[in-house]
């Protein structure tokens, strides 16, 4: 079986659609751009049937086959990994993710299954993350770029693949920025053709236009897949299929046609056409030549926006849907222009892109009313990410464990409270107030707190962040023994499988097996001696030491 490079490369290659590039891997593509390309996984006896027609691309005869060998062993790992394979094949993703959550319960946690798990989680992410499940998705990715190799082409290939899930998975949970950072990291790894036309998906799904149109080479669409001509008479870009309803099919064009030129310029390939083709204007109508049945004919076809195309992209069409619920539900709490209005979106919405907007419209509320500190402290406590929307004079005083904010400093010094008191009040909470600048501190004495105030709050920051930082040091060093612990509870169990096995006449099952129980016991050794390593750095080095020791030295 080939590993699914890229289910969600939505832009693939071999064929192409006028402004994005599709799969042409017959019945195995569909509209998310799924290419195969799986190392082989182990199977049961019984479940190889359902191997096999799943290499051949008869994903109903997989799940029928799959089904049938459930049904008779309910806790055949096997035969439920290629039941989910063969479920998402046919785009039915809630009972892949049901059939590959049976897999993973039933699948041993041992070196020659490590490319099925892995597997599993792959296909899982990207079911998870077509549905609109997001949190899911990313959790699935992580768990998978967690246990993969990073060392043959392959391993690369797929790595970059996980980055990419994870980058949309990110981008539906609101955060553009990590997406963006991901798409770019998956580059790093290995070749990706489809760089440019994902990067302008997150920018659009996050709301920058002009970036996406920048990165997809232009809004223009005409809705014609195309091909690289098969005519050995004609060179050109042939149509494979138009666009139900879309500019090329009302304009009369057809597959099998083969488009020589638009606007007045030869078109020699596929990529050519589909370069062009972006460029275009919509609203304008573009010129097509086409040779049908060894007749050339023009076409005027009316350019569409690529808008809708984009929004109907399975990476991105959960969360593009989402928001125009968000939008519809936005626009109602305007009308209502009331705290209670803007707080209920923004606790059905956590992640809308109009989190910001509806902040500075609360804040704008709370500023009318008759006691903004009020106000502003119970909307710094409902939504503590909302502080940099608050006027400064507010913000200064709402800064500061509970009890003992600034304006609570402030008021024990009207009730005539010595400073020296109240410092040592302060101290006594140990917590994080901020690392003041040299413009805060004037405001702070401006508003009557004193120099011994400001030092001991600044103290107390710095003692609360030291003791958060030896807790997580000891954590850190906790996690590192316990990898440490864990390593060699591996290297043991997998000694003993090397030994059992060098004991016992060889049998050639046939099975790609992944890595031989020899490169695993190394693995394991190298692993845990460069953990050991790492338990001498200092923090945070340790903890990013101790990361990079798993990636290289992976003991699975």
């Amino acid at each position: 079986m080939k590993r699914m490079i890229g289910a969600i490369l939505l832009c693939a290659f071999g064929a192409m659609i006028a402004g994005c590039a599709v799969p042409n891997s017959g019945n195995r593509s569909s509209r998310m751009g799924l290419t195969q390309q799986t190392r082989r996984s182990p199977s049961s006896i019984s479940a190889v049937s359902a191997k096999e027609y799943f290499e051949k691309g008869q994903y109903d005869r997989t799940i029928e086959t799959a089904n049938q060998v459930v049904s008779n062993n309910a806790s055949d790992g096997a035969g439920w990994y290629w039941l989910g394979a063969g479920y998402f094949m046919k785009q039915q993703y809630s009972e892949s993710i049901s059939a590959l959550k049976n897999a993973l319960q039933f699948v041993p946690d041992a070196p020659a299954w490590a490319t099925t798990i892995n597997n599993s989680y792959y296909y899982l992410g990207n079911s998870d993350l077509v549905l609109g499940n997001y949190d899911e998705s990313l959790l699935y990715f992580n768990r998978a770029i967690e246990r993969s190799p990073n060392k043959t082409p392959s391993d690369k290939s797929f790595l970059r693949d996980l980055l990419i899930g994870k980058a949309f998975s990110s981008l539906g949970l609101g955060e553009s920025e990590t997406a963006i950072n991901l798409i770019k990291k998956a580059k790093e790894v290995a070749d990706y053709p489809n760089y440019s036309y994902h990067l302008s998906l997150v920018y659009y799904a996050g709301g920058d236009k002009e970036k996406a149109w920048l990165y997809r080479g232009g809004r223009g669409m005409v809705g014609a897949q195309v091909k690289d001509s098969s005519n050995t008479g004609v060179k050109g870009a042939e149509v494979v299929s138009v666009v139900q309803g879309g500019p090329a099919e009302r304009s009369g064009m057809l597959p099998g046609d083969v488009i020589t030129g638009l606007n007045d310029q030869h078109i020699n390939t596929a990529v050519e056409f589909l370069s062009k083709a972006k460029t275009l204007e919509p609203g304008k109508t573009a010129t097509i030549t086409i040779v049908r049945e060894g007749t050339a004919k023009d076409f005027s076809v009316p350019v569409a926006s690529a808008e809708a195309y984009m929004e109907s992209d399975p990476a991105i069409a959960p969360m593009m849907a989402r928001r125009k619920v968000e939008a519809g539900e936005y626009q109602q709490a305007t009308s209502k222009n009331t705290l209670d209005a803007y707080a209920e979106f923004l606790r059905a919405h956590p992640s809308s892109t109009m989190r910001k907007a509806a902040f500075t419209a609360m804040s704008s509320l709370i500023k009318k009313q008759e006691d903004p500190y009020e106000g502003y402290k119970k909307f710094v406590a409902d939504f503590q990410d909302g502080m940099e929307f608050i006027p400064s004079t507010y913000r200064l005083s709402l800064i500061g464990p509970e009890g003992m904010r600034v304006n609570d400093i402030l008021e024990l010094l009207k009730q005539g409270i010595e400073d020296t008191v109240v410092a040592a009040k302060i101290r006594m909470q140990n917590g994080i107030y901020k690392d003041f600048d040299a413009k805060e501190m004037v405001a702070l004495k401006k508003m009557g707190v004193t120099g011994v105030l400001i030092e001991a709050m600044l103290d107390s920051t710095t003692r609360a962040k030291r003791a958060q930082e030896e807790l997580q040091k000891k954590k850190d060093m906790e996690n590192l023994l316990a990898e440490i612990q864990y390593a060699q509870q591996k290297l043991d169990t997998m000694k003993a499988a090397r030994e059992q096995q060098q004991s016992r006449p060889q049998a050639s099952s046939g099975q790609e097996s992944g890595p031989s129980l020899g490169d695993t016991v190394k693995n394991c050794a190298a692993q845990i001696a460069a953990l050991e390593a790492c338990k001498h750095l200092p923090w945070p080095a340790n903890s990013v030491c101790a990361a990079t020791a798993k990636s290289q030295f992976p003991c699975q």
